[in-house]
């Protein structure tokens, strides 16, 4: 497993950004729990002034749920980390084709 995480990793961040935040994408199911991740996935961590934001996926009518669940998520992600470092979620709705 250690190959492959080290292409995610080489895959996802530059050199600029941190590497804990690959284990948000690994392990996304074990850190927000099982109903979450069955409705959505993280895409992208945005670096603001203020912290940083996580941009995730949601399937179509769940996207009023997990942006009121928003809080939960970011408490469930920076207990995970043990810090403070992300500061909000932004949501993107998946439409069905």
């Amino acid at each position: 497993m250690k190959p492959l995480d080290n292409l995610v990793k080489n895959l996802l961040f530059s050199e600029k950004q941190n590497y804990p935040f690959s284990d948000i994408f690994l392990k996304w199911k074990q850190i927000v729990g099982n109903d979450t991740a069955e409705i959505s996935e993280p895409v992208k961590v945005i670096n603001m002034t203020n912290g940083n934001v996580l941009l995730i996926k949601v399937k179509g009518t769940c996207a009023i749920e997990t942006q009121h669940n928003s809080l939960k998520i970011i408490n469930a992600i920076n207990d995970y980390l043990g810090n403070k470092t992300f500061v909000a979620i932004r949501v993107i709705q998946e439409y069905p084709n």
